[in-house]
């Protein structure tokens, strides 16, 4: 009242303050706990698993280029492929990581920097049908048991019509 202004704050506790945030990639609320940053993004828990998950996968594929080109960071072209093939064919990171290792270990390519990875188009498919046997092959041989079999061996001899017995020809035998 002498002219002075007093401003007066209330401070509320607990979820009262902020305003409930959602998930960058669902939309769906999430308050306090369920709340998970990547890249100072908030997530639901489950979607945080699936950007985690593919980050974990996009690190792995940028290590597999680099071993397979001999390059400390893969080259622009490669980086261009890798996010044209994720975004019009919906590759993933770790199919495409696969696919390179099958076209190096079980086709037998080599790879050439000038060309990037352009064999993931047309091997993408058929890395994942070989992946798919592989899977199928390997449960079978987890559950292959053993079986004892008995075979029991006819012991008769059967005389050969093309043989000659020597002892029947010293003896003067007509047979």
């Amino acid at each position: 009242v002498d002219g002075k202004s007093t401003v007066y704050f209330v401070y509320l506790s607990g979820d009262n303050i902020s305003r409930p945030a959602h998930c960058k990639s669902c939309g769906k609320e999430i308050k306090g706990q369920e709340i998970f940053k990547h890249s100072n993004k908030s997530y639901c828990e489950q979607c945080y698993k699936l950007i985690t998950s593919e980050s974990e996968d996009y690190k792995t594929l940028i290590s597999i280029v680099c071993e397979y080109f001999d390059c400390d960071e893969p080259p622009g072209i490669i980086i261009a492929q890798i996010k044209k093939y994720k975004k019009d064919y919906d590759f993933s990171y770790g199919g495409i990581g696969y696919t390179l290792w099958y076209v190096k270990n079980i086709l037998g390519d080599k790879f050439n920097i000038k060309y990037g990875i352009y064999q993931v188009k047309n091997e993408y498919q058929n890395a994942n049908k070989y992946f798919l046997e592989q899977q199928i092959l390997s449960e079978k041989a987890m559950n292959y048991k053993e079986k004892e079999r008995i075979v029991k061996l006819n012991t008769k001899s059967k005389s050969n019509n093309y043989l000659i017995d020597l002892d029947k020809l010293v003896k003067g035998s007509d047979n």
